[in-house]
């Protein structure tokens, strides 16, 4: 669905996103009615702007800049990164929809790429573990500023993770992102 529509004189009009501010933060709607959220206290910056939820999950808008259109990433709007800006922002949370400030932080490129959430399609369920068919282990490794480091090979997967998750911790400290997602679910549950 595109984000402007023509007027009766074939001008084109820009569509505005609805919003909902009745919570301690707001809540945009794209015009799929896709979710963003972002802090209160900057509404009246991104209100004038037609936001959508794009399909890699940043929320966007195009601007005119320099003669140009020019696209633009919700996140580093709110933390005034301009054009050609090489600083990185970070989702903490990895939820590229989710641009309140608590969630936003500066980071360099090897911290934001620790960030990452394993891959859909990951036989173990976490970032650096993956089946040797040869050895018929567990492998777990860690990559730390482009060096791999190998972590050891494993007949049970709980004990694969649990050498990861470590690592992460020692390596990655807050950027880390199987912390939030399984560190707590590995310790109580698999360990029982």
């Amino acid at each position: 669905m595109k984000h402007t529509r023509r007027n009766e004189k074939g001008q084109f009009i820009k569509k505005y996103n609805k919003y909902n501010l009745s919570n301690d933060y707001g809540i945009g709607y794209d015009c799929n009615n896709k979710e963003f959220y972002f802090d209160l206290e900057d509404y009246d910056l991104i209100k004038n702007y037609s936001w959508f939820v794009k399909a890699n999950g940043y929320v966007t808008s195009r601007i005119r800049y320099n003669k140009k259109q020019r696209e633009i990433k919700i996140h580093r709007f709110i933390m005034n990164c301009n054009f050609g800006d090489k600083k990185i922002i970070d989702h903490k949370n990895g939820m590229k929809n989710d641009n309140r400030k608590c969630n936003l932080r500066f980071a360099n490129k090897y911290s934001n790429r620790q960030n990452v959430i394993h891959r859909p399609n990951s036989t173990s369920g976490i970032t650096g573990i993956t089946f040797d068919k040869e050895k018929q282990k567990w492998r777990s490794r860690i990559t730390v500023k482009r060096n791999v480091i190998h972590l050891g090979y494993f007949e049970d997967l709980k004990d694969a993770k649990m050498v990861r998750l470590d690592a992460q911790e020692k390596y990655f400290k807050d950027f880390n992102p199987e912390k939030r997602k399984l560190f707590n679910t590995i310790k109580q549950h698999d360990i029982e």
